[in-house]
C-alpha cells in the first residue's frame, strides 16, 4: 500500500512539474526576437509591417533573379524626383 502512495506521490510531483513548464514556458528553447531588418540599398530600418519592393527577373524556366528596387524610403526618394 506504501507503494501506492509513493507513486501517486511522485504522479503528482511530476504533473505539477509539467503544468509548471507549460505555464511558464521552462521548455528550453528561448523565443526568438524579430530580426533587425534593413534595406540593403539605402540602410533604412523596416519595421514588421514594411517590406522592400522587387521585381523577379526569370532567366529561363528553371532559373530568375530578384531585383531589389528598394525599400517604402528610398524608393520614394528615386520616384519623386
Amino acid at each position: 500500500m506504501t507503494e501506492f502512495i509513493w507513486f501517486l506521490y511522485l504522479l503528482l510531483i511530476a504533473g505539477v512539474m509539467i503544468a509548471l513548464v507549460r505555464v511558464w514556458g521552462l521548455s528550453g528553447s528561448k523565443k526568438k526576437r524579430p530580426l533587425k531588418r534593413t534595406c540593403p540599398l539605402c540602410g533604412s530600418t523596416l519595421t514588421q509591417n514594411q517590406s522592400l519592393l522587387a521585381s523577379e527577373i526569370r532567366k529561363n524556366q528553371h532559373e530568375s533573379e530578384l531585383k531589389i528596387k528598394g525599400c517604402p524610403y528610398c524608393y520614394q526618394r528615386v520616384t519623386d524626383g
